[in-house]
């Protein structure tokens, strides 16, 4: 057996999962990770045509020709590999990702679809459609002595009366044209993404270990303009940012949302400054939107 840290959950895996970051054997344990073949009631549901399941105990989904991910309340998930189509590396991206975050829905944590970093002490969760920059901007915020903390999925709790966000996994996605610009050599960094022509860089320092307060929460955005603009969000419209930021949405408008869930996100809200970033569609300004990012780190809290 092999035990990780995940989203601030300790993980006891009956495989390896080398894109997380591994401890030493655990006496306990929050979420227990095994291969084996779902009931024949789920199985046949799946082969005549149902994709996924979504309630609050259970959830599952089913990828034709690959596999069916498997959880239960928010402490067990069985993976099912029906062809070699699902490799590792497609089982593990598909665990530290979608799967865990029913898991962390199953718990009530909340999953904001976001990349995020730390400095002095705080995080800041960057979010933003696809194609905004999160990635770039996470990788040059790293460059400039962040520490990381997640590339895709940020999980929120409040501890204390305190807003925390916890490492993910330490490993970073870049687009081809990103990595190139930031100077990595492809053949050093792993193939994950044949559709939209995704690499992997695998951390083995610079990222958090313990849970961090959240400093601030920035969104990104391309618009029409000349420069890059920063503004301040405030009152109804941090609600609607965390809403359209929640990992897999679609999962909680299936199950709904607990009355602690919506309590902790209007906590977020009133406790956590959240900026928008827009920035022109022609030229680079990855640079300047990094270092205004490192200013309100700085200054949030």
């Amino acid at each position: 057996m092999k035990f990780y840290k995940m989203y601030g959950l300790i993980i006891k895996s009956e495989f390896e999962i080398p894109e997380a970051y591994e401890i030493t054997e655990q006496k306990q344990w929050d979420v227990f990770v095994e291969m084996g073949q779902p009931s024949m009631e789920i199985l046949k549901q799946a082969k005549e045509g149902k994709v996924c399941q979504l309630e609050k105990g259970k959830m599952w989904f089913y990828l034709e020709n690959m596999g069916l991910f498997y959880t239960e309340n928010g402490n067990y998930i069985r993976i099912y590999r029906e062809t070699e189509r699902l490799t590792d590396l497609a089982r593990n991206s598909y665990l530290t990702g979608t799967v865990m975050g029913l898991i962390l829905f199953q718990r009530g944590i909340i999953p904001i679809h976001s990349g995020a970093v730390a400095k002095n002490g705080k995080v800041v969760c960057i979010v933003g459609y696809s194609g905004a920059g999160k990635s770039t901007t996470s990788v040059m915020l790293r460059e400039k002595g962040c520490e990381f903390v997640s590339d895709d999925v940020s999980a929120i709790r409040i501890e204390d009366k305190k807003v925390m966000v916890s490492l993910a996994f330490p490993q970073q996605k870049l687009c081809k044209d990103a990595a190139l610009r930031q100077g990595y050599h492809l053949e050093d960094l792993i193939y994950i993404d044949e559709f939209r022509d995704k690499y992997a860089i695998r951390l083995q320092d610079g990222f958090i270990k313990e849970a961090l307060p959240l400093g601030a929460i920035v969104e990104l955005e391309v618009a029409a303009g000349e420069s890059v603009e920063v503004r301040e969000i405030v009152g109804i419209e941090k609600m609607e940012l965390l809403f359209r930021n929640i990992y897999r949405g679609l999962a909680l408008n299936e199950i709904g949302m607990s009355g602690e869930m919506r309590r902790n996100i209007l906590k977020i809200a009133e406790k956590v400054p959240m900026y928008q970033i827009k920035r022109p569609i022609e030229g680079y300004h990855t640079e300047e939107i990094t270092e205004k990012i490192l200013k309100l780190l700085w200054d949030a809290g």
